[in-house]
């Protein structure tokens, strides 16, 4: 087990090592209450795979994107303990063994999005969907390129960026494609999540799986549905062919996992 119980976490994987951070904690009652900040890892190549500690985040959060690119575990936005999104980026570097601050916040306060990054090579950052500060859906997806410094975001909300659909709590995996433009990228593929009527009605988990290609002024397509509607999902990727899609909650908790072709 984990050394801490955890909900609204966020994860992403490095080779063998898988590493955690945030999440929304449990009063000794077992009621779930506030967030932390502690981190951990665990080396699934270890005889005996066992979690250890990292140093904690920089604040407690929980409902961030987070995703590994560049050697380096991303966590971008999310939520405080105090339930207010927030615009911090930061980044753990596992050879210097510390949380660096990514230099640049997000263009806004952002928090149940997803955040994707190049799979192979050194290039870029995305997020994807999401809602605001004010809790007003994202439609567009914001861009950072890693391999530039001073770093920065670009906001992509008109017709190139823009999804077909405002979510959250969505799952995204970025698999592997060529850009033409600025070299090894990918085309990002959301599936699953909620959405809402500007209202705030109407909330409806989703079975679209759609995919933004890596080319320029390609706008989002849709490619086809999930076998159930799910959304708070942990989602991953084989590299070219398959993402696999598996938990989250469809009304009920959802125990499977789905495999999904993306070429």
């Amino acid at each position: 087990p984990m050394l801490e119980r955890r909900h609204m976490h966020m994860a992403a994987a490095n080779g063998s090592h898988l590493f955690v951070v945030g999440g929304g904690v449990f009063s000794q009652a077992g009621e779930p209450m506030g967030a932390t900040a502690s981190a951990e890892y665990i080396d699934l190549s270890a005889p005996e795979p066992r979690w250890a500690s990292l140093p904690p985040y920089p604040f407690a959060v929980k409902r961030a994107g987070a995703c590994m690119t560049c050697n380096r575990f991303f966590v971008a936005g999310g939520e405080t303990a105090a339930g207010k999104a927030t615009d911090k980026v930061f980044y753990f570097d596992p050879a210097s063994h510390q949380w660096v601050d990514y230099g640049t916040d997000l263009p806004t306060a952002q928090s149940r999005h997803a955040l994707v990054g190049s799979p192979r090579g050194c290039v870029a950052l995305y997020t994807v969907g999401g809602m605001d500060g004010n809790g007003t859906l994202v439609e567009g997806i914001m861009h950072s390129y890693v391999v530039n410094t001073p770093h920065y975001w670009n906001v992509y909300d008109g017709a190139y960026g823009r999804m077909p659909f405002p979510r959250y709590d969505i799952g995204a995996v970025m698999v592997d494609s060529i850009n033409p433009f600025h070299g090894q990228t990918g085309n990002i593929v959301v599936a699953g999540g909620k959405t809402r009527d500007p209202d705030g009605s109407n909330e409806r988990v989703l079975d679209e799986v759609e995919m933004k290609p890596a080319t320029n002024g390609l706008v989002w397509v849709d490619l086809y549905r999930m076998a159930t509607p799910r959304s708070g999902m942990a989602i991953g990727a084989a590299p070219v062919t398959y993402m696999y899609v598996c938990g989250g909650a469809e009304g009920e908790w959802a125990y499977d996992c789905q495999r999904l072709t993306v070429t």
